[in-house]
């Protein structure tokens, strides 16, 4: 039966088999050799005492059973090296792991992947049907009582404040799917209920949500205005067309920086319970070590997303949510936390 172990020289925490005791293993997370312990003197088995099951009713009482580990035992960070043990970095994750481990949620949740997609293709048939039919029916109220109204500005109205709600009620479904993408990362299954669990976090997700868009509004205005303004005060738009194009690149390169390095504060938020400022602090420091590897995975991922763009137009709406599945798992290898592909025993969690 599994049991975990102490890393002598990170003190990481990670399973190894019952052959394996009093014997000498390689430590996923430093790479190094730790030595195992005897039989008499190894730790609780893995599905008794480890660290997801310690306080099970806890977790029970809060309503959210597949938290991590409490804070006192905090995340497994590695050294960056041997010569360097005063520099930890959290745990840092290879391209090609990065890879594979997208692969790996989107192959093996397969069908959790695809109700989720019907879920929110439901969800955005339902709204924009509905906002049709509300825009024919003022339409039709107006001439059926021969009322004198502005049925373009009307109309305008309508949109806007559906589109306001569809917002709220999507990060609403985010938080959920946050939930929700962490508990089959960790090693569930199924459990579709989750996904409307997001009413904990909702108010802390809007609040970062409103951040991150004044930091992106504020990077785009900094970047984009300097070429605008000279542009318009020197009468010659077509001369400034290359740096417009340098510039537009630049903009986006630095979104998907912010992505990288402060899109993982949502799921601290769910996952630890912290607060916004917290969050952000907690992304960019974990995120540390790994920009390359995620500005890659990011790259390909916005190709592939622009190749959808050309097919289906819904997927401008719908891809953001898909994502919050292969992102889970990268948020647990980076946090040193057990997932599904590197602890195979956490299947015989009892939840």
């Amino acid at each position: 039966m599994p049991f975990n172990v102490h890393c002598s020289q990170c003190g990481g925490i990670f399973p190894v088999p019952d052959e394996a005791a009093g014997k000498t293993t390689a430590c996923p997370f430093c790479r190094q050799w730790t030595g195992v312990p005897e039989n008499h003197a190894r730790p609780a088995p893995l599905n008794a005492e480890a660290p997801l099951r310690r306080h099970l009713e806890e977790y029970r009482d809060t309503g959210n059973p597949f938290e991590p580990p409490p804070p006192d035992e905090g995340f497994v960070a590695a050294p960056r090296s041997v010569a360097q043990p005063t520099e930890p970095v959290w745990t840092v994750v290879p391209v090609g792991e990065m890879f594979s481990s997208v692969w790996f949620m989107l192959s093996r949740y397969l069908m959790e992947f695809l109700v989720w997609g019907l879920l929110v293709a439901a969800l955005l048939l339902i709204f924009f049907l509905s906002l049709g039919f509300l825009f024919a029916g003022v339409a039709l109220l107006a001439e059926s009582y021969s009322i004198e109204m502005n049925v373009e500005a009307i109309g305008i109205g309508i949109v806007s404040l559906s589109l306001v709600l569809f917002a709220l009620f999507a990060l609403f479904m985010v938080m959920g799917a946050i939930r929700w993408a962490l508990f089959l990362a960790r090693g569930g299954k199924g459990n579709y209920g989750l996904l409307f669990y997001g009413g904990r976090h909702w108010l802390r997700g809007l609040g970062l949500t409103v951040l991150i868009g004044i930091l992106t509004a504020a990077w785009g205005f900094l970047s984009l205005s300097p070429a605008s303004v000279a542009a318009w005060f020197t009468d010659s738009a077509e001369s400034w067309y290359p740096v417009f194009i340098v510039l537009f690149l630049l903009w986006q390169a630095g979104l998907v920086l912010i992505f990288v390095r402060l899109g993982w504060s949502f799921f601290f938020l769910v996952d630890r319970n912290n607060g916004i400022v917290e969050s952000l602090s907690a992304s960019w420091r974990f995120s540390k070590g790994n920009v390359f590897s995620l500005f890659t995975v990011c790259f390909c991922i916005a190709l592939l997303h622009c190749l959808l763009l050309l097919c289906c137009n819904l997927w401008l709406f719908a891809g953001p949510f898909f994502l919050v599945i292969p992102s889970a798992m990268l948020y647990l290898k980076m946090t040193g936390q057990p997932n599904v592909m590197f602890n195979p025993a956490i299947h015989r969690l009892e939840w």
